[in-house]
């Protein structure tokens, strides 16, 4: 697995920009197959993606660049060629107005110790704080060292849960830093999903 997503509908696939086009914003030319599972295997049920979305504002180099004060806007879809799993419910994007401080619940399918690691594959998760929320970049930041986002799982969700229990999206897992040699690293950055409804409404398929 190169990447996590979030289901929002039957039929798509909330990711990161950055798993689906170069530097350029050009889409890959690759075929990518959508895994249900907790842990990817020959045997997992999967579908095959029929369409890849990214957004139009997408900047490769404001993403990475954590001092530029342009947007990356790194988001994107997959619109599946089929429904996803029965057993699988989509998840409603957040409503915006959350605050720093605010508990987040990340899940993803990456490594543990970088991208030479090989032990991605798995689903984990692990719960962080919103420590910061830049509105003009779109995006959010928790520094929890040791906890966060690895290789593979870009496009991941960062979930909030409401008073109700309720989860829902909030963030598209980013970017991560590499400190001091060690890759893997805080501050994590995840895009602004709330911030996009309109965008995602448009694109979606049910």
């Amino acid at each position: 697995s190169f990447c996590t997503g979030t289901l929002i509908t039957e039929k798509t696939v909330l990711t990161a920009a950055h798993c689906l086009a170069d530097e350029n914003g050009d889409l890959m030319n690759i075929a990518i197959e959508v895994v249900f599972d907790t842990e990817v295997s020959e045997q997992s049920p999967s579908v095959l993606a029929e369409k890849r979305i990214v957004h139009s504002g997408y900047d490769a180099a404001a993403t990475i660049n954590s001092s530029s004060r342009s947007p990356g806007n790194d988001i994107g879809l997959i619109i599946l060629e089929s429904s996803a799993p029965a057993s699988y419910i989509p998840v409603k994007v957040a409503p915006t107005g959350f605050q720093a401080g605010e508990k987040l619940f990340l899940a993803g399918f990456g490594t543990t110790v970088g991208p030479y690691s090989n032990d991605g594959g798995k689903l984990r998760h692990v719960s962080v704080e919103v420590s910061e929320l830049t509105s003009f970049r779109n995006t959010f930041s928790a520094k929890t060292l040791g906890k966060g986002v690895c290789s593979g799982d870009s496009g991941g969700p960062a979930f909030i849960q409401d008073d109700h229990d309720e989860f829902f999206v909030a963030g598209v897992a980013s970017t991560s830093a590499t400190i001091a040699g060690f890759i893997c690293t805080a501050p994590d950055t995840w895009t602004d999903a709330s911030l996009f409804h309109q965008w995602i409404d448009l694109h979606k398929e049910i």
